[in-house]
């Protein structure tokens, strides 16, 4: 009992030893402590789990993107992985946990990426199953999409409900029994268009050649209106800033383009 001390933390922290074992060893000295009827003891290893916890689940996670970009330059992908996920919890914002993951991927730490993604995902998907209000629901909306684009970018797939059938349950979703959408519901359906154009553009390489795969009766439905159009540009404005990113002007040329020449690029109107 008297070993496991703050002394002992840090050394055990300077070696590398992974939270949730550092956790683990001091619970046990308090469970021994407490049974061996030492007050005194149990008090300080108390005191001592608290600190311990407050230096991983607030202090760490606070600087995860930091601590995350450190370790993976020192080529401790694994170790970057401890300041986001902990027991199976995500202990820092969706934001941050999405910056985590993107550094991890372009530094080519895929399935450490993936790893993270996953969980991010589940509890994206945990807050879904909830009661929410318009706002909420495109807001969770808009962060699976932006997580399985990352993914696909990533050459992985999700364990839970595929991209396309995650799309297609939202429209179903929102649309509800109407035949024709209310100015409501266009309205968030062009927004979930809107963020999946904007993801692409943003985490997808060559995306410029993605959009000009795409088929006139898919390009239509996207980039068919101004006002879908604008949508595109300020959710791409928004995930560049907020992730630090570039995104590839040669695609933003191409969505103008099609838009100008109704769904088509200028090549295919000179026969």
């Amino acid at each position: 009992m008297l070993d496991c001390s703050q002394d002992w933390v840090d050394r055990c922290v300077f070696i590398g030893v992974a939270p949730d074992a550092l956790l683990d060893d001091v619970d046990d000295t308090i469970n021994v402590a407490t049974e061996s009827g030492d007050p005194v003891a149990t008090v300080r290893l108390l005191l001592l789990s608290q600190r311990v916890r407050h230096r991983y689940n607030t202090l760490f996670a606070g600087a995860a993107s930091l601590a995350v970009r450190a370790l993976v330059a020192l080529g401790h992908s694994r170790d970057a992985l401890r300041f986001t996920i902990r027991q199976g919890r995500l202990l820092i914002p969706f934001e941050e946990a999405m910056a985590v993951a993107l550094h991890l991927a372009d530094a080519g730490n895929h399935d450490e990426a993936y790893e993270l993604l996953e969980e991010i995902d589940v509890r994206v998907l945990e807050s879904l199953s909830e009661r929410l209000d318009g706002g909420d629901f495109i807001g969770l909306i808009h962060a699976r999409t932006q997580i399985l684009v990352l993914m696909l970018a990533i050459h992985r797939a999700p364990t839970q409900q595929s991209f396309p059938a995650f799309i297609e349950s939202v429209k179903d979703t929102i649309r509800g029994d109407a035949e024709e959408p209310s100015r409501l519901q266009a309205a968030m359906l062009t927004q979930i268009d809107s963020n999946f154009v904007a993801s692409m553009l943003c985490f997808i390489d060559q995306s410029s050649a993605w959009l000009q795969s795409l088929p006139k009766t898919l390009t239509d439905g996207l980039l068919g209106t101004i006002d879908r159009l604008a949508s595109i540009l300020i959710s791409v404005r928004g995930q560049s800033d907020g992730y630090g990113l570039k995104v590839e002007g040669a695609a933003l040329s191409t969505i103008v383009q099609r838009f100008e020449t109704g769904g088509k690029p200028r090549g295919e109107l000179v026969k």
